[in-house]
């Protein structure tokens, strides 16, 4: 069967794509590679290339055994691209008397040319269910608040089709504020019945009233999943036939055909478009990491939350390579006008080693209008940007410098190690010949200071260890920390002045040739140093050492001299210059009652979330036992999808910690400075091809 599709293919005579050498290098050695581990690798493109590129890259995974064993295929629900261009004519044709917008913002999301606002005011009665007065609302005359997920009772799937049924966790913090289903359930006449009422029978019916239906209900509540509703597994069959019809359309041989896609939550997965690569400067659209497509616009922790790539805060930027601003006379801040058929943005440039050259990208999501004071007016709206025949960019755009500045709210700067062993990165090959190639960087080094007395406990001694292996830099570890510690937000106008709070940052380095650079990031926290540096200087001992191993802070014996920080390595303590911490009723309920809401004048770094062990100790307190192994999960290792950072006792020989501080690959940051970190990191290990190859 591929042998019959490759021959196919190159029956087209389609011409070959001009490659540079590096790049015709990289492609044979991949090649080569791929054959020589037939059944160990695994091809991969970017979810918005065309239909025929995934296409042929799961029939290369075919043909080289690839397929089961490294990809389970997963059926998601068919969208209908269709439905909004239906909708829009229907109004157009003043054929809608009544529409219930309950989709989050279609006139923000929808298309600058489809001039979705003008066909909504045809509509005589335009009713919007949403969590916020948005763009939408304010063209809708009727408003209805809606219920947050956390205070409804709702059902869901799972990416394997399991239902689960959600449970509201609290009481609706707004009056006249109703979930989908109570509003919907108006129209349909049943507004008599609860929403916990119509999703019980809801259940009931779809599992055929059987005569034990209360007792699986309550099992299905305790469990929050219902059992036996994931989806069969989806089997992905190559279509030889459809892979030729869409070689043949790139090719131009066939009929022209256009892919669209509705703007959903999988928008940018399943958009495709065919096009050939345009002349001149490419522009690429992209979803925000953090703001998605403006939805989470008016959410201060996601607005502060750095960019795991550019670092940028509080902004958008078009994102260019060093060679291709070198050529357009740009840097950094340079305000640059954007033009696209007669369309433009002005926003600011940001230079970014390993952007392709003659690209231009720019993040969607910002700009927004109707947001509220955290987000009105952050950044620059791109969606002036967007076509609807191509809403991701692969247009020819032109770029020219305004002669304006704009300042760039960066959290790092600096991109580049100086050659100090920092991030580390080795070869497999290399480490796994010599594994005691780190042991220069896992011993303490001289101290600065004259020895104390080392307290320890014989019950409990804490530590950390970060995987660099395993860390993709996601930043859900800075969230969780931000929102379990009480961590305030400081503006554009705090970052600027590198007053960010942070307890925990991800360093971002590139490595090697800054035009095909390489990538590592690097979670660095308070390391909680046997021998803290910090200790030292402190005049009123607001910052002490436990017997247990932890680098603490007494917030109301500090006065604010900031010698602590000053004295610290690794840059990791964090000062509240003003009073940051909103003190209304309402913003209050977000915050952590078990940890202490500092004030103006004090210094602040990250605990090991010690509240956390304090529950634990409490617990195994109660039971007349010590705390297990396990108990313990500080927030930012509980959201690390990875599972790049571990937590535990060092003292229990089995534990998980221990293993990794035995590990031939950990190292001590700052290792020559002696202060003895309780928190290590483990090496991440690359394996590259030989010369010329992958």
């Amino acid at each position: 069967g591929g042998s019959a599709l490759a021959s196919g293919l190159a029956s087209l005579r389609v011409p070959p794509t001009a490659l540079t050498d590096a790049q015709r290098a990289w492609v044979r050695g991949a090649a080569r590679d791929l054959v020589a581990h037939r059944g160990m690798g695994r091809v991969t493109v970017g979810p918005r290339q065309p239909p025929l590129v995934h296409e042929l890259a799961f029939a290369m995974d075919e043909a080289l055994g690839n397929t089961p064993r490294l990809i389970e295929p997963v059926a998601l629900p068919d969208g209908d691209p269709e439905a909004l261009s239906s909708l829009m004519g229907e109004m157009f044709n003043g054929r809608v008397d009544t529409l219930i917008i309950t989709a989050w913002n279609p006139a923000w999301t929808a298309m600058v040319e489809s001039d979705f606002a003008r066909q909504l005011e045809r509509v005589p009665f335009r009713l919007y269910h949403g969590l916020h007065e948005d763009e939408t609302a304010a063209l809708c005359p009727t408003f209805v608040p809606a219920t947050h997920p956390f205070e409804s009772w709702r059902d869901g799937r799972a990416p394997d089709g399991t239902a689960s049924v959600l449970q509201p966790l609290i009481a609706p913090l707004f009056p006249g504020a109703v979930s989908e289903v109570e509003l919907l359930s108006v129209f349909a006449g049943l507004e008599s019945r609860s929403p916990y009422e119509l999703l019980k029978s809801l259940w009931r019916e779809r599992v055929g009233s059987p005569p034990d239906f209360e007792a699986r209900w309550e099992t299905w509540l305790a469990d929050g999943v219902i059992s036996g509703t994931q989806a069969p597994p989806a089997r992905a069959v190559l279509n030889e036939a459809e892979v030729m019809r869409d070689a043949r359309e790139v090719a131009g041989l066939g009929p022209p055909r256009v892919i669209g896609d509705a703007p959903d939550l999988r928008a940018e997965a399943r958009a495709s478009y065919l096009w050939e690569t345009p002349k001149g400067l490419e522009l690429s659209l992209v979803l925000d990491s953090r703001l998605y497509d403006g939805r989470f616009a008016g959410n201060a922790w996601l607005q502060e939350l750095p960019d795991p790539v550019t670092k940028l805060t509080w902004d958008n930027a078009a994102l260019l390579s060093p060679a291709t601003a070198r050529a357009l006379s740009l840097e950094k801040g340079d305000v640059a006008r954007i033009e696209l058929l007669g369309r433009a943005v002005e926003v600011p440039v940001l230079v970014l080693p390993g952007q392709p050259d003659d690209t231009v990208t720019l993040a969607l999501g910002h700009g927004r209008e109707r947001v509220g004071p955290v987000g009105q007016g952050v950044g620059v709206n791109a969606n002036a940007l967007r076509l609807q025949s191509r809403p991701w960019g692969g247009t020819t755009v032109s770029i020219a410098r305004t002669g304006r500045h704009h300042a760039l709210a960066l959290t790092q700067e600096h991109w580049s190690m100086e050659g100090r062993q920092l991030a580390l990165q080795l070869p497999q090959a290399s480490f796994r010949a010599k594994p005691q190639a780190l042991h220069s960087l896992q011993e303490d080094g001289e101290r600065l200071y004259p020895p104390n007395a080392l307290l320890k406990s014989n019950r409990h001694q804490w530590a950390m260890a970060i995987d660099l292996h395993r860390c993709t830099g996601c930043s859900a570890c800075m969230v969780a920390c931000q929102t379990e510690n009480n961590v305030p937000v400081v503006g554009r106008e705090g970052v600027l002045k590198s007053r960010e709070m942070h307890w925990l940052r991800i360093d971002r380095y590139f490595l090697g040739d800054p035009d095909d650079p390489g990538f590592i990031t690097q979670p660095v926290a308070c390391v909680h140093c046997e021998a803290a540096p910090c200790e030292y200087v402190c005049p009123v001992n607001a910052t002490v050492h436990s017997d247990e191993g932890l680098n603490q802070m007494v917030y109301n014996r500090c006065i604010g001299t900031r010698y602590c920080s000053n004295n610290c390595p690794y840059k990791v303590r964090r000062f509240n210059y003003l009073e940051y911490q909103q003190r209304e009723p309402l913003t209050r309920l977000r915050q952590n009652p078990d940890v202490t809401v500092r004030s103006r004048g004090v210094m602040e770094k990250c605990t090991y979330c010690v509240q956390r062990i304090e529950r634990a100790r409490t617990v195994a307190r109660s039971a007349h036992r010590d705390v297990r192994e396990g108990e313990v999960r500080t927030a930012c290792q509980q959201a690390c999808p990875t599972e790049a950072i571990t937590f535990g006792d060092l003292r229990v020989p089995e534990s998980e910690v221990r293993r990794k501080h035995e590990d031939p690959r950990h190292y001590k940051l700052l290792n020559t400075l002696g202060t003895r970190p309780r928190t290590v990191h483990l090496v991440r290990l690359k394996n590259p091809a030989p010369k010329g190859g992958a």
